[in-house]
């Protein structure tokens, strides 16, 4: 599959187990990238080898799915996620 993360012109070709895509594909917010391809604001949710799942904002995944993207909240602008294992 291709990385999905935000990098301009990106066309990285990751390695997933189908199950994996499955369930990223069905968590809105959840995107796989090539390690190394996350952004400082999101947070790892999972990692292999050959691939991280990422959680982003609100915002990115209504970009995503073709919504309007309201302007976020001053909580939502300083609030920090913490990453869990997988």
């Amino acid at each position: 599959m291709l990385c999905e993360c935000d990098r301009d012109g990106c066309i990285a070709q990751i390695e997933v187990p189908s199950a994996v895509h499955t369930d990223v594909c069905a968590s809105p917010g959840r995107f796989i990238v090539l390690p190394g391809h996350e952004l400082g604001s999101e947070a790892v949710v999972a990692a292999a080898p050959t691939y991280s799942v990422v959680a982003h904002s609100a915002a990115r995944v209504a970009v995503t799915q073709g919504e309007q993207v309201p302007e976020p909240t001053e909580a939502a602008r300083t609030s920090v996620v913490a990453p869990h294992s997988p």
